[in-house]
């Protein structure tokens, strides 16, 4: 039973069950008001002498100071969503306690967004345990199926619900207490409407008095009356095909006999009556049922190690791997070495052995092998070689640390469970949790209320002969209904009589013609029927709750195929509704442009209409009432055809003279579109009228792909009006069968000007720059590209048409294409191929990706959800099934599907598949998703109270906030990290958390493992930056690395994991063992950048023996040339030394990607970043082992070149990524020009020779830059004002701080002797004695006077020059190094420590003094300090006394390739110096010297790098045996003296043709002392 069908006598009964519902007391007595006015105004017939406006009563009406109402969940207390109210329960920090003070377990965090965080007051639970909301969430929508009258069945996703039920808002129940409200007074029909408003939900926007002087239909030029900003739902279903057949009820206007009141009921249907979400939760449900719980292959319950590809194994196999077991089961660790093919069962096995004596009785399989530290476990039939732990383990030499744990013991409460089996699928069950961005424009009970009111007002109208009522009540109902005003309507209100609140476009001349009743019965069924036409478009386009008539399946309508439809393509436009009044000041010459696309390429020329201007009816429109046609037949349509409508005007000159605005030019302005699809998700084109939201138009962004949504998520969305023919049968477009036959042809038999030209074509690597030309040469040569896999999506991209009659052909060529691997299938994905049948064929192809591998590519297929064009898909379901079956894909997919809802257009369809995925996922997992996003919360709170607040106070105000992370494990034991599901915390460690001080200062956090053997889990949390970058960033990095390994070259590279939990926030692995280059450098004084020897000192400060040193600089060369490669290929910028970090291992890597892609930092009009990437001579230093150039250089360039190489082979695979990525909403990867950056900085078109010497170059250009030094150097002045009092100084060549605690206290120094030393120049060192407390051996040290003279100079950064002992000078007259100079220093510095030691304790008992007198490695060998040789080459020398030369030659085509690469062991000139060598070649014979070639010089080296290829032609190939190469090495002097260094003479008879023959060759002596 409806409100609208109660009886006058019990309306007061009404008022009170509706005040039930949530409705505040002044929108009841407001609406009562108007209920009351009307009834009066029906009394006027009796008496026709009152003119006057009729009294509403003599009752006052209460003024409410309450906000706006709040509707929470159906069921909720309303008076626990009023702000500040005093029901409200007990509130923590970030959630509430329920009333009885337990915790509900339910996911009240999963889906929230940043703007949560605005809301400093946001906690409570609602009685059900379901947050409240702020004012502007909407309130949650109803379950999927019909609410029962009973509570006994509760929906099996919410907690139980309290004794005392509430009200449900979707059942009108009258059996409560019925408030008496009275009211009185001059009714204000603008109050009403706003009550009228707000009883619908909406927040309305200011409003003004009405202008009377408008006239109908005029345009306005400015006035003070704005829309009601009435926001619609969020969810947009896609419109059924019946939906243009208007249904409505009995005899709605037999207004005489009352008894079932308007005759019109609202009937409460499913949110999900929408036909492809219902079909979409069907598709679910058979999901699941193959994944049942009792699949433990595919519900373990826990979280599995990682393994690792194919190459990456075999690789590993034949290395020994040092393992340790802990268990209960025995007290020792055992250790076992394994070679890398053990299985993991087998390591099982043999550790049971030692723990158990009977194994008759065990089961291998009942034990499983986990990561101390980590709550991840080993599959045991893996190999150990194969797990991407152990070979972490082995890069970086840590220990294999596992615990043996039984099956039974471990903790699976992440496993899906029977009950969520039996749960059936619903997209309600998070979707309610969402805190979506707008309200339900109005309730079932609000829209039958307002029916009702019209119904009063058309009986009075009816019965009564009184011509000038007014009809209010079709306005409110028009703006409940998101303020539309169709034709029908304003046709039938131009035959009712003037109203202020409207302008009427036709206003009746003859107002006798109503005097008669039944043309007034006429003119009220004209607009009933188009008021009921109105609410059952709003209720299909909105998809309300309720119906204008009960479920029930259709019955179907005949088919008629698309491909045999010869009709064109045309609509009608009506109107534009909601224009904001505003435009109608800023705009004129309002404007539709209508085009139709698939994918990305447009099928026809745009359509355009007339323009016009704003009118006012009942609000402010824009009319076009137009038809458009497109010269585009129906049949030549293809499937995911697309129509985009875009709303121009011509923008209105600033205020001015008239002259002025004469000669303005008036520019076109695109002000918002829409696009939709043709046809649905059954493939049955669209028909019928239509109402589409129009999204804002953005300056810059319409290069990425738009979502085929209509914008109803925002408030104040224009919509459009739009009219699709309708007829008597259903025109679905079906897919044809692939043809039967499709050509193949062999590449070679195609002429070679074919050849040549389809392999320019096909180097492009990618369709974004194929011109017209590349994709007709290609379509037309299809049949002789299929030996090229890869080439598939360049085929693809060039096929003329997409339409019905084509898809045969394209389909066979489809299926007769040789299968695509994984990572090519990705390019079939871009929003180019929209193809339902071709997307499918590729995720197909993409079914064989392990997960470890669908982990790097997830990202990208997250994206790729977007260009999808229905809801279901291939992709969603492939997703769906691996994170059904594996955690750590659900895990990853969660969050990157949780940051995308921040993307306005795509945000319905995420929330679906978000929904989705934890319906999937089970009750376990969807709590444990719960305490991460709740974590997040709470942290991202304490983020921006640190950030601004002053510096001063961050380090209290970040611990004062860390409190409410107590209160968090104290009501969630643990918690697993975003950043990584095998990461489990259970507290925080407060006193070592701290912050960065960097602009969005980040948070250092240290949490507890839950892992007893487990150190505890360092992050970085930041708030305020945008993380999508730097996870895209390292995501590039981590595939490179691994296309490296898989070619068997390992670059050493450090990965460290990144992730975004929202934007502008997210986590960050730190890196353990690691320091800026600027902490480095700036240890050497503020201009250490410009010095070569401190990253050298430093890893010699941390590896002091030969043979750890040897390793760290190996690390170090590697990882350089990785890092060298990668930023280059990724364009990353603003690379100053506090971005680049070093491990005491040797290993360098970068950070903090926050410019990419060429998009460089610019210091006014100057770029900062003026090398091709970050390569400096402390970094060559380290390379050469001095500051000399050495082979180890050699080796450098190579790698760098050769994985340089490895990264070209697979260009088509990282354009596809970025490709994918370009509409993510990242700024620096927007377009076309972002993916060219790449393309050009891989050269893919180039030979790999032509790719050596580019980067080597590019390796000389970066060491030769003085700007990086130099950008270094600023970057440590600007860091000097953060430097804090509690960074303590430390010595240079000390690996750690020593205390007076931890080395014993000094009882005396005294120094007996000094040595020579080599390192790093002659001079001398001071052998220091030193006594301790308690202890009888008295040891040595060996420090230098340089490193004295450190030590005091960072004293004197701590203490006054007064509190310390004079320091001897370091300026002599003469020799420095003399030994006498020696022995005075020997004195002076014995006075100087004698005084240090007996300084004031403060002073003597410093931790600067105790590390400085701490024994170092090198004090044990007496005589010399740990120096390593400027020249140590990894492979022997040759022991020749001239040198070595190595080339690569080559002979193709008649052309003979010599690549001059490097040469070694020069010898120095004659007075010592080092020569500046070039490289000169003849091929002989040759008699005429006309073979002579030559290479550049270099500079000032023994060992010079060139890498420049010297080309011969005409080269006939049976010349080649008698061909001899004649290569001199020269030094270039002045006035053209050359010496000659050395010579050789290479037969070519070994050269097999096609092939690179690479070798060193020996230098000789020469006959001749100069060559010219």
């Amino acid at each position: 039973m409806s409100a609208a069908q109660t009886q006058k006598e019990s309306s007061e009964a009404g008022w009170g069950c509706l005040e039930s519902l949530g409705l505040s007391q002044k929108e009841l007595v407001l609406a009562e008001a108007l209920q009351m006015e009307y009834d009066a105004l029906s009394r006027l017939k009796q008496d026709k002498s009152s003119t006057g406006i009729s009294q509403a009563g003599s009752r006052p009406i209460p003024v409410s100071t309450e906000g706006n109402l709040l509707r929470g969940l159906s069921g909720s207390d309303s008076s626990l969503n009023q702000p500040g109210g005093s029901q409200s329960p007990h509130s923590i920090p970030g959630r509430a306690l329920p009333p009885q003070g337990g915790y509900v377990k339910e996911s009240l965090y999963i889906l929230d967004s940043p703007e949560v965080n605005k809301f400093q007051d946001y906690s409570g639970f609602l009685s059900k345990g379901i947050p409240s909301l702020p004012d502007d969430v909407p309130p949650a929508i109803p379950p999927r199926n019909p609410i029962p009258p009973s509570s006994g069945s509760e929906n099996p996703f919410l907690p139980p619900r309290p004794s005392t039920m509430p009200r449900d808002v979707n059942l009108f129940t009258p059996d409560v207490d019925q408030p008496k409200v009275t009211s009185g007074g001059e009714l204000n029909y603008d109050n009403i409407n706003n009550s009228l408003s707000r009883l619908n939900g909406s927040q309305p926007g200011p409003r003004g008095r009405r202008t009377n002087g408008d006239q109908s239909g005029k345009p306005v030029a400015r006035s003070k009356t704005l829309p009601p900003q009435v926001p619609p739902r969020t969810y947009v279903p896609l419109p059924k095909s019946n939906k243009n057949q208007r249904r409505v009820s009995a005899d709605p206007v037999s207004l005489c006999s009352r008894m079932n009141g308007f005759g019109y009921e609202l009937f409460q249907v499913s949110e999900e009556r929408d036909e492809e979400v219902a079909a979409f939760c069907h598709m679910l449900d058979i999901l699941r049922s193959a994944y049942p719980s009792s699949d433990q292959s595919k519900n373990a319950g826990f979280v599995w190690s990682p393994s690792v590809g194919h190459e990456e194994l075999h690789q590993g196999l034949g290395v020994s791997v040092k393992v340790t077991v802990i268990s209960e089961h025995f007290r020792e660790p055992l250790t076992f070495t394994c070679d890398g093919s053990s299985t993991v069962d087998l390591l099982i096995y043999q550790t049971l052995c030692y723990a158990q004596d009977d194994l008759d009785h065990l089961n291998v399989d009942d034990y499983l092998l986990k990561v101390c530290g980590q709550d991840e476990f080993f599959d045991n039939s893996q190999t150990l070689a194969g797990l991407e732990f152990v070979q972490q383990c082995l890069k970086f030499d840590w220990d294999v640390r596992l615990f043996l744990i039984k099956r039974s013991d471990i903790n699976t409460e992440l496993s899906r469970t029977k009950d969520d089996d039996e749960t059936a699928s619903t997209m309600n069950h998070s979707i309610l949790l969402q805190e979506r961005p707008i309200k339900q424009t109005v309730t079932r009970e609000a829209l039958t209320l307002l029916l009702d009111t019209f119904h009063n007002e058309a009986e009075c109208f009816v019965l009564s002969e009184v011509t000038h009522i007014r009809f209010q009540s079709v306005k409110a109902l028009c703006s409940s209904l998101a303020a539309v005003e169709t034709p029908d309507v304003t046709s039938g209100l131009s035959q009712l009589p003037a109203c202020p609140c409207r302008l009427q476009p036709k206003v009746l001349k003859d107002a006798s013609v109503l005097a008669v009743r039944e043309n007034r019965e006429k003119v009220v069924e004209k607009l009933t029927a188009a008021i009921l036409d109105l609410v059952e478009l709003y209720c299909s386009t909105f998809n309300a709750n309720f119906h204008t008539t009960p479920q029930s399946h259709c019955c179907t309508a005949p088919i008629q195929e698309a491909g045999l439809v010869n009709n064109v393509l045309s609509f009608n436009v009506y109107a534009a509704h909601r224009i904001p009044i505003t435009w109608a000041a800023s705009y004129e010459g309002f404007f539709l442009s209508c085009s139709l696309t698939h994918g990305v390429a447009e099928l026809c020329a745009p359509q355009h209409t007339s323009k016009q201007s704003v009118s006012k009816y009942l609000f402010h429109l824009v009319v076009w009432d137009q038809r458009v046609c497109f010269p585009v037949q129906i049949n030549q349509l293809p499937r995911e055809s697309q129509l985009t409508v875009t709303l121009f005007a011509s923008s209105l000159p600033p205020p001015g003279g008239a002259e002025d605005k004469g000669k303005q030019r008036r520019s076109i302005e695109a002000l918002g579109w829409v696009t939709m699809p043709l046809f649905n998700f059954r493939h049955v084109l669209t028909c019928g009228r239509k109402l589409l939201g129009l999204w804002p138009s953005t300056p810059g962004r319409s290069g990425n792909v738009r979502t085929s949504s209509p914008n109803f998520s925002q408030p104040d969305s224009v919509i459009l009006q739009v009219d699709f023919p309708t007829s008597s049968f259903e025109v679905r477009f079906s897919t044809p069968s692939p043809a039967d036959f499709c050509p193949q042809y062999d590449f070679s038999r195609l002429d070679t000007i074919s050849q040549i030209q389809l392999q320019d074509v096909l180097h492009k690597k990618a369709f974004f720059w194929l011109t017209a030309e590349d994709k007709r040469l290609l379509w037309e040569k299809k049949a002789f590209c299929q030996s090229e896999s890869a080439a598939l999506p360049l085929v693809l991209a060039s096929a003329p048409c997409w339409e019905w009659a084509c898809l045969p052909d394209i389909y066979a060529l489809l299926r007769q294409w040789a299968c695509l691997g994984h990572l090519d299938a990705l390019g079939l994905l871009h929003a180019s191929f929209p193809d339902q049948e071709l997307r499918r064929t590729a995720v197909q192809w993409m079914d064989s990706i392990s997960d470890p591998e669908l982990l790097d590519f997830l990202p990208q297929l997250v994206q790729a959800l977007k260009y999808e064009c229905y809801l279901d898909s291939s992709l969603v379901r492939f997703l769906l099934r691996r994170a059904i079956g594996d955690i750590r894909v659900a895990h990853y997919l969660f969050w990157l599907l949780k940051d995308n809802l921040q993307d306005s257009q795509f945000s319905g369809r995420y929330q679906h598949l978000l929904a989705a995925l934890l319906c999937c996922v089970g009750r376990g997992l969807r709590d444990e998703f719960d305490r991460q996003c709740w974590l997040i919360s709470i942290l991202s709170k304490v983020a921006h109270k640190v950030r601004d607040t002053t510096p001063s106070n961050r380090q209290s105000v970040l611990r004062e906030g860390l409190d409410e992370m107590k209160q968090f494990f104290s009501m969630n034991s643990t918690c697993r990290l975003p950043l990584n599901p095998a990461l489990v915390v259970k507290g925080i460690n407060i006193q070592s958390c701290s912050f960065f001080n960097s602009n969005a200062v980040p948070l250092k956090l240290s949490f507890q493992n839950l892992d007893p053997l487990g150190d505890n889990i360092n992050v970085i949390f930041k708030s305020g930056d945008d993380l999508r970058q730097d996870m895209l960033t390292l995501q590039m990095i981590r595939i490179m690395n691994k296309i490296w390994i898989q070619e068997g070259l390992d670059m050493r590279m450090v990965i460290f994991k990144c992730f975004s939990t929202g934007r502008g926030r997210g986590m960050v692995e730190m890196i353990p063992h690691a320091d800026t280059l600027r902490k480095i450098q700036v240890e050497h004084g503020v201009t250490g950048s410009f010095k070569d020897r401190p990253l050298a000192d430093w890893l010699l400060k941390h590896n002091p023996t030969d043979e750890q040193y040897d390793k760290a600089v190996e690390n170090f060369i590697y990882s350089c040339a990785g890092c060298c490669v990668a930023t280059y290929i990724l364009g990353i910028c603003d690379r100053h030394n506090d971005n680049i970090m070093l491990k005491t291992s040797g290993h360098m890597f970068h950070i903090d990607f926050g410019k990419f892609l060429g998009h460089a930092q610019m210091f006014g009009n100057i770029k900062r970043d003026r090398a091709p990437f970050v390569f400096t001579s402390d970094m060559a230093y380290v390379i050469n082992g001095g500051d000399k150039p050495s082979s180890r250089f050699h080796d450098f360039v190579d790698l760098c070149c050769e994985a340089y190489n490895l990264i070209r082979k697979h260009t088509h695979l990282f354009l596809n990524l970025l490709g994918l990525m370009l509409s993510c909403g990242i700024p620096e990867l927007s377009d076309l020009e972002d993916l060219k950056y790449v393309y050009d900085a891989l050269r893919p078109h180039e030979s790999e020779a032509d790719a050596t010497m580019y980067f080597t170059r590019l390796i000389e250009s970066s060491l030769g830059s003085v700007a990086t030094k130099l950008n270094f150097f600023i970057h440590n002045l600007a860091q000097m004002k953060f430097a804090s009092s509690e960074d303590r100084p430390t010595l240079s060549f000390a690996p750690r701080v020593h205390t007076v605690k931890s080395d014993g206290l000094i009882r005396n120094l005294y120094i007996c002797r000094h040595i020579r030393t080599t390192n790093p120049s002659k001079t001398y060192a001071f052998v220091v004695k030193v006594e301790r407390e308690g202890q009888q051996e008295v040891q040595l040290v060996q420090r230098t006077f340089e490193e004295f003279y450190e030590l005091h100079s960072k004293m004197r950064l701590i203490f006054p020059s007064s509190r310390l002992p004079s320091f001897p000078s370091r300026f002599v007259i003469g020799r420095s190094r003399g030994e006498a100079m020696a022995d005075r220093r020997k004195d002076e510095l014995n006075g100087y420590v004698w005084h240090l030691i007996h300084a004031s304790p403060e002073v003597a008992q410093c931790d600067l003094v105790y590390s400085f007198f701490h024994p170092l490695p090198r004090d044990d060998r007496p005589g010399t300090t740990t120096s390593k040789p400027a020249e140590i080459s990894w492979s022997p020398a040759s022991g020749k006394e001239l040198g070595e030369v190595k080339l690569s030659i080559s002979y193709k085509n008649d052309k003979l390739f010599i690549m001059v690469m490097h040469i070694r062991g020069l010898q120095p000139l004659q007075d010592g110096t080092d020569p500046d060598p070039y490289v000169k070649l003849y091929l002989l014979p040759d008699p005429q010297k006309t073979s002579k070639r030559k290479t550049k010089a270099a500079r000032r080296t023994c060992n010079p790098t060139y890498n420049e290829m010297l080309v011969y032609e005409r080269i006939p190939r049976g010349d080649l045996d008698q061909r001899v190469i004649h290569l001199r090495v020269l030094g270039d002097g002045a006035f053209w003296e050359n010496t000659l260094l050395g010579e050789t003479f290479i037969p070519l008879k070994k050269l097999v043709p096609g092939q690179h023959w690479v070798d060193w060759h020996q230098l000789g002596a020469a006959g001749s002392d100069s060559a010219h």
